[in-house]
């Protein structure tokens, strides 16, 4: 199943405007934040190299390293050599140890991040999500990765890779939880979010990410089988074709009584004979046409891969 950024768009949005920090973590919280703003300039260094927001760096740095720079930003592996949990082998190039921040830029490069323009609160929420996996979304719960600490999220994490406990809470503060935090003590950082919105995405919907709407998908299915009748007409055609013609020499030879009949029932087979060859190739190219352009749509999209 994947994920795409619109299809999470207003869980985004409304959480950040709905959530508020429980009182027994807020000291914990700003806590946090304000390790994150003591390693401001190292993470600036990668900022420069990578056009990320030196904050997302650092927040991405305390959930997967506690902000300790002898840690890869991938997944809080030792520098002394390459990565060997999910990512595992990075980076690819150079000798190890590491120094942090080559790390951190082939991390940054390795999830892509560096290919995002425009960030929003919405786009970091995405990018945190994707960076650590859409796990919790899967089963429906909102990620303690993003929102651990605050009323959004009260129980469920992967305990290890791969290993889920759906009674298991998170003891580390959720990275969106961090971002308004910092917002809060730098206003000057904060990024432009959207406006919540009454339209929510229940757990029952959540099955259907990644899939295609309902009308891009009768667009394939149509097509598709509009391009199945279309070669299977031009294939029987090629094999009995001349048969219509010939039902219709029998039918003037039999009824010779007729000539009226038989002149009009040769006259349709000619006709049919001449054009159903046409029809089974337009339908043919039509329907390829129907498939070709929804799967094009869909990319274009953002809903296929």
């Amino acid at each position: 199943m994947k994920y795409t950024f619109e299809h999470c768009r207003a869980d985004y949005v409304n959480n950040w405007h709905e959530m508020a920090v429980r009182p027994r973590y807020a000291a914990a919280v700003a806590a946090s934040a304000r390790k994150i703003l003591q390693g401001r300039d190292r993470y600036m260094a990668v900022a420069r190299e990578t056009g990320v927001p030196w904050f997302v760096i650092g927040i991405i740095h305390k959930m997967e390293c506690n902000c300790d720079f002898g840690k890869h930003l991938h997944n809080g592996d030792s520098l002394r050599k390459r990565t060997w949990r999910v990512p595992a082998g990075r980076p690819k190039s150079g000798k190890p140890p590491f120094a942090w921040e080559e790390s951190a830029i082939d991390a940054i490069r390795y999830d892509k991040l560096d290919h995002i323009k425009k960030w929003s609160v919405e786009v970091a929420a995405f990018a945190f999500e994707k960076y650590n996996g859409f796990g919790s979304r899967r089963r429906g719960v909102p990620s303690a990765y993003l929102w651990s600490f605050s009323t959004v999220y009260t129980r469920g994490k992967f305990v290890r890779d791969h290993v889920w406990d759906a009674n298991a809470i998170s003891e580390q503060t959720g990275a969106m939880v961090l971002m308004k935090e910092l917002f809060q003590l730098q206003p000057s950082l904060a990024l432009p979010v959207g406006e919540p919105t009454a339209v929510r995405i229940d757990e029952d919907s959540r099955e259907g990410y990644g899939e295609e709407p309902p009308l891009r998908q009768s667009r394939t299915v149509w097509g598709g089988v509009l391009a199945g009748f279309g070669a299977a007409v031009t294939w029987v055609w090629d094999k009995i074709g001349l048969t219509v013609d010939t039902v219709g020499n029998v039918a003037g030879d039999v009824i010779e009584s007729a000539d009226g009949i038989a002149s009009s029932a040769g006259r349709v087979a000619e006709l049919v004979g001449l054009n159903l060859p046409y029809i089974g190739a337009a339908a043919l190219i039509a329907g390829l046409y129907l498939v070709i352009y929804a799967r094009t749509d869909a990319r274009r999209n953002g809903k296929v891969g």
